[in-house]
């Protein structure tokens, strides 16, 4: 009893520390990451709808010839810039006929199109689906499609030699066999198609 008493006395004596529990330092930026809630999935509704050709092209009319009809050739439509004027830009325009096509899996149905220039509405059709497919076309009058050409504000930056313009082809479907849907009752991308491009446009002598 002495010794360990002795012993006692020794530590205390000396100002020995006493054994302690080491922890480690964590870096709360090493933590892992608290895992985020799911996401919500997208819906999974098929498209039902899609646009397979829309173009426009000069309409010309001779005498003792048919009107144009059916779809535009690339060489002959005012999307791809290979017109006549400043850069391929489409040179005395007058007239234009548009036509649109669209593709559905949809059996029993229609298809509403429409053509917008700029923000201008400027035709509209009801087609009934056959075997898939629906298409139209429309004259437009200059004084109707020149009311969509696009007004520049950049005052600083020289103007091109042509005048620009947005065609907007759109093709919503109203199906009712063998699945009902239509633009109110389904989600929009589902059940509307859209197609644009800009077209370039100049004039002179």
């Amino acid at each position: 009893m002495r010794r360990a008493s002795a012993l006692v006395a020794l530590v205390l004596a000396c100002g020995c520390p006493r054994a302690t529990t080491v922890r480690p330092i964590v870096d709360a930026r090493q933590e892992a990451p608290t895992p985020l809630p799911a996401q919500a999935t997208t819906s999974s509704e098929p498209v039902l709808v899609k646009i397979g050709s829309f173009d426009c092209a000069k309409y010309d009319v001779f005498p003792g010839e048919p009107p144009q009809k059916g779809i535009i050739r690339q060489e002959d439509g005012i999307r791809a810039w290979h017109g006549g004027g400043p850069n391929g830009a489409n040179w005395n325009v007058e007239d234009l006929r548009c036509f649109i096509r669209a593709t559905t899996p949809c059996a029993e149905g229609k298809i509403v199109f429409a053509v917008r220039v700029g923000q201008q509405d400027v035709a509209e059709r009801e087609v009934a689906v056959s075997g898939g497919v629906a298409e139209s076309e429309f004259v437009l009058r200059r004084a109707t499609w020149e009311k969509g050409v696009d007004k520049s504000l950049a005052k600083a930056v020289p103007a091109p030699p042509y005048e620009t313009a947005t065609f907007r082809g759109e093709a919503s479907i109203h199906c009712k066999a063998p699945m009902k849907a239509d633009p109110k009752s389904s989600r929009f991308t589902s059940v509307v198609a859209e197609d644009l491009f800009v077209a370039g446009f100049a004039s002179g002598e």
